[in-house]
C-alpha cells in the first residue's frame, strides 16, 4: 500500500509505502559434504558435495518505507529516507546451521531473517548560492548521513555485525562548464563491517563444527579525502 505526492506548493515531494505478508514454503539452501571410503578399503578416497533446496520455512513480513525531499528555503535543500524491514521466522529447518549453532527447529521461531537490516535511514542537506566574489559562479556545501542496523549471519541470530553510521561531506564551485569539488567520505572513519557470511573448514571426518567455523567479513572504505575537477564540452 503506497502514497506519493507533492505538498506545500510543490516544495515537498513525499513517498510512503507499507507492506505485510506471509512467506510460506520458502526455499532454504542445504549442502553436505561426504567422503568415500579410502582406496585401501575399496573406495575412491574422494569427497563429494551434495547441495539443493528445500521448502522448510515460513516467515511473517511487514515493513514501511518513507522518502522525503524538500526545499526549506531558496538556498537549502533537504532529503530524508527511512525503511523498516521487520521479519519474524515462524518455522525453519537447516541441519548445517543447527549443527554449527545448536539452534534447532522451534528455536528459530521469532528470529529475524539474516543478511538484512531491520532499520535503516539516510538524510542529506545542501546549501547552494551564488559566489559573491566571482560573478557567474555558484558554490555549494552538502552533508549526507546514513545509518544501517545490525545484520545477522544466519537464521539462528547468534552472530551479527554492528550497525554502521557513515557521514559524507562535499563542497565545490561551478562556473559555466567548469566544476571543482572537494569531498570527504566516511568523515568520522566508521570501521564497522559492511557484510557477513559464514563458512566452515573441513575436519578430517568432514563434519561441520564451531571449532572449525569462520566468517567472511566485508571491510569498509575508511575516511577518504579527494578532489574532482570536471569540464563539460
Amino acid at each position: 500500500l503506497g502514497l506519493k505526492g507533492k505538498f506545500f506548493d510543490g516544495r515537498v515531494i513525499a513517498q510512503a509505502a507499507a507492506y505485510w505478508g506471509t512467506w510460506s514454503d520458502q526455499l532454504n539452501n542445504r549442502q553436505r559434504i561426504f567422503a568415500d571410503l579410502p582406496v585401501s578399503q575399496g573406495g575412491s578416497g574422494a569427497t563429494a558435495q551434495v547441495s539443493g533446496f528445500a521448502n522448510t520455512g515460513e516467515t511473517k513480513l511487514k515493513g514501511l518505507e518513507i522518502d522525503l525531499t524538500g526545499r526549506a528555503t531558496e538556498h537549502i535543500d533537504l532529503s530524508f529516507a527511512a525503511a523498516l524491514n521487520d521479519s519474524k521466522i515462524q518455522t525453519y529447518s537447516n541441519p548445517s546451521i543447527s549443527q554449527l549453532t545448536g539452534v534447532i527447529d522451534a528455536g528459530f521461531k521469532g528470529k529475524q531473517l539474516p543478511q538484512t537490516a531491520k532499520l535503516s535511514w539516510n538524510a542529506g542537506a545542501q546549501y547552494s548560492a551564488p559566489l559573491s566574489m566571482m560573478e557567474g559562479t555558484d558554490w555549494f556545501a552538502r552533508a549526507d548521513v546514513s545509518w544501517k542496523d545490525k545484520q545477522f549471519v544466519d537464521a539462528a541470530n547468534l552472530t551479527w555485525i554492528k550497525a554502521r553510521t557513515v557521514v559524507n561531506l562535499r563542497t565545490g564551485i561551478h562556473r559555466g562548464p567548469l566544476a571543482v569539488d572537494l569531498f570527504v567520505n566516511n568523515a568520522f572513519n566508521d570501521k564497522n563491517y559492511t557484510s557477513i557470511a559464514q563458512n566452515s573448514l573441513l575436519t578430517p571426518t568432514f563434519n561441520l563444527s564451531t571449532f572449525n567455523g569462520y566468517l567472511n567479513l566485508g571491510l569498509p572504505e575508511l575516511r577518504t579525502f579527494g578532489a574532482k575537477v570536471a569540464y563539460k564540452f
